[in-house]
């Protein structure tokens, strides 16, 4: 499969390689996805940590006999939008996979 690294730093060179070999492909829809998709890893990263952080600020009020409900409750937001936020990435990773697929697929019967 085409690696989305090479389209990321060499993009005007996947244009003209693109219209040399007469392919519509698009190439900006490819790249604002891949911008998202790694959006997104960034996002789901922070959110990792702060549910990191949340946990042992909860285990630490538990163990002074402190509420920690308040905690608990945002600890269970952070965990909801952390899940939504996995499963667009999913399925934006497939999208992008699915592109790079079809457009390499497409490359290789041009030219059997």
């Amino acid at each position: 499969m085409l690696d989305m690294k090479l389209v990321r730093q060499n993009p005007e060179k996947i244009r003209k390689m693109l219209k040399d070999r007469m392919v519509e492909f698009d190439l900006d829809l490819l790249l604002q996805l891949d911008e998202k998709r790694r959006e997104l890893i960034i996002s789901t990263d922070s959110l990792r940590n702060k549910k990191n952080e949340m946990s042992i600020k909860i285990s630490d009020a538990k163990k002074a006999n402190k509420d920690a409900s308040t905690l608990i409750q945002e600890m269970q937001s952070t965990s909801q939008e952390l899940a939504k936020l996995e499963e667009f990435s999913i399925k934006l990773n497939q999208i992008t996979k699915n592109l790079l697929f079809l457009y390499q697929t497409y490359f290789m019967n041009q030219f059997r």
